[in-house]
């Protein structure tokens, strides 16, 4: 049994969208990446630490935030 996690930064969910006028593209303007996250590519970090590839990765934090840092 391994145990991981993952630490996502802003994702561009729904409630992200409709909660900017904009639907979030300024908010994303801000980010390295120039954009946030879609709600799969958190979700594909995911699938990888639960599938046979990540068979030996245990106790890790996977940081999913498109290169910010948060403080």
């Amino acid at each position: 049994m391994t145990v991981n996690a993952t630490a996502p930064s802003t994702t561009l969910s729904p409630r992200v969208r409709s909660l900017y006028p904009d639907g979030g593209a300024s908010l994303g303007a801000q980010h390295p990446m120039r954009r946030l996250a879609e709600p799969e590519e958190q979700a594909a970090a995911i699938v990888f630490l639960c599938s046979p590839e990540a068979s030996y990765v245990n106790g890790a934090c996977l940081d999913v935030t498109g290169g910010s840092v948060n403080i």
